[in-house]
């Protein structure tokens, strides 16, 4: 494994050790094909420096993933040393963590955790749920860490053009895998794409960063007006970046004309007519 690929760091308590050897084995696909590595405490070697191969792992990780259980909350050792760094590189820079709800707990009573998006998306721990339910759970969740990856790794393939280089686009979809070839073909122009999949993930990051374009889809989970709700937050900014929706609403639909109200500068259900935009809005070539 290259020290160049991205990292993974998985933070849980010692009593859902089954539900870490469960996601890491769907994260070890990826990581053999050396698009990552995974780290959890078990790396670590017996006699060495425990503290300082964290503090190591977690200066690296490329995205952390939590798996939330009432253990995990109520351990003052993980909530102060690896939780509260975690943190502390989400504000600063802008870390991606992923926390998975493993067994039931009111996570909505601790504060920085209500603020994020939880998986899965329901809420409804993976221990509630049969076997497979809960592996495709975990499949899903594993997916959308290495799109995330993917997105947020820097693009060693030359730019065309030195403009190129700096143009950043948000997507909002929650199933951002559905976006993944579109995605790659823009690599080569040195676009860069943050993934999220809701409006609380994008809100966070337009707080926080400037982006060239924003991609909305108009209904996320049982939302079926999200994308409307994130244009009008949008037109609220000093200076908004154009935005596109590509759902699969046409002519007809309320939420159609509603969204070039809201100040959509396209709806479209059509990837070519996405591509065209994209390309006209970065002038690329």
């Amino acid at each position: 494994m290259s020290s160049r690929a991205p990292s993974i760091f998985i933070s849980y308590s010692r009593a859902d050790a089954k539900w870490k050897d469960r996601l890491v084995a769907q994260l070890l696909v990826f990581a053999h094909e050396g698009l990552c590595e995974v780290w959890d405490d078990t790396r670590i070697d017996a006699g060495s420096d425990s503290l300082q191969e964290m503090r190591e792992a977690l200066e690296r990780a490329s995205v952390a993933v939590l798996l939330v259980s009432a253990d995990l909350l109520a351990s003052t050792l993980t909530r102060n040393k690896e939780v509260s760094h975690l943190l502390q590189r989400r504000a600063t820079d802008g870390l991606q963590i992923f926390p998975v709800i493993v067994e039931p707990c009111d996570y909505d009573a601790v504060d920085w955790l209500r603020r994020m998006a939880v998986r899965p998306k329901n809420g409804k721990a993976l221990s509630t749920r049969k076997r497979p339910q809960a592996e495709t759970e975990l499949l899903a969740i594993a997916k959308e860490i290495r799109v995330s990856l993917e997105s947020s790794t820097t693009n060693t393939a030359p730019a065309r053009a030195q403009d190129h280089t700096k143009k950043k686009v948000l997507w909002v979809d929650d199933y951002p895998t559905n976006n993944e070839r579109l995605i790659k073909s823009y690599r080569v122009h040195g676009v860069h794409f943050d993934l999220v999949i809701d409006n609380d993930q994008a809100i966070e990051r337009l707080q926080f960063n400037s982006y060239d374009l924003v991609i909305t889809d108009m209904k996320h989970e049982s939302d079926k007006e999200a994308g409307l709700q994130l244009l009008r937050w949008l037109r609220k900014l000093p200076s908004p970046p154009p935005a596109i929706v590509f759902s699969g609403i046409g002519p007809g639909d309320y939420r159609y004309d509603e969204a070039l109200e809201e100040g959509a500068i396209l709806v479209t259900n059509n990837s070519h007519s996405l591509e065209l935009k994209i390309k006209e809005l970065l002038r690329l070539h």
